[in-house]
């Protein structure tokens, strides 16, 4: 299933990360290159440190932080999440 999501500048697309058929219809729908990564949201801060390059101490300073932010950083590769 994809959802729009209203921001305060435009709208977005998303989808359950695990959601295969979705994660690709937005690929298809946005004419995106698989070879360029979308943006994800993730649950907590431990998924954070179990599946990115942001060292603890970095960790840390945004769990303290008190607001909104986006953080940009490698993580691990969707395909393996998605279970093919």
């Amino acid at each position: 299933m994809i959802y729009i999501l209203p921001t305060d500048t435009c709208y977005g697309i998303a989808c359950a990360l695990e959601d295969k058929k979705s994660y690709e219809k937005i690929y298809k729908i946005k004419k995106r290159s698989f070879d360029k990564p979308l943006a994800i949201m993730v649950e907590d801060f431990k998924w954070l440190r179990n599946n990115t390059d942001l060292t603890d101490e970095q960790v840390d300073f945004l769990e303290r932080y008190e607001k909104p932010f986006t953080v940009l950083t490698n993580s691990t590769p969707v395909e393996l999440f998605l279970q093919f």
